[in-house]
């Protein structure tokens, strides 16, 4: 499950990984994590995982 998700937000991302490889649910978050650090900025990434987790909690 982890490497579907994974395969699907670097699809919207536009990030690359190797073809086939399997990926660790560590390396994947952290790959993550860092691509929105470099974007966003760490503020504008707190905001949102304060958003998110907000809206979790309400489900």
């Amino acid at each position: 499950m982890v490497n579907q998700m994974y395969d699907n937000l670097y699809n919207v991302l536009g990030i690359t990984k190797e073809e086939g490889k399997q990926v660790e649910s560590e390396i994947a978050a952290t790959t993550i994590i860092n691509f929105f650090q470099k974007l966003l900025g760490i503020e504008e990434l707190t905001q949102i995982r304060r958003q998110l987790l907000k809206n979790v909690r309400s489900l």
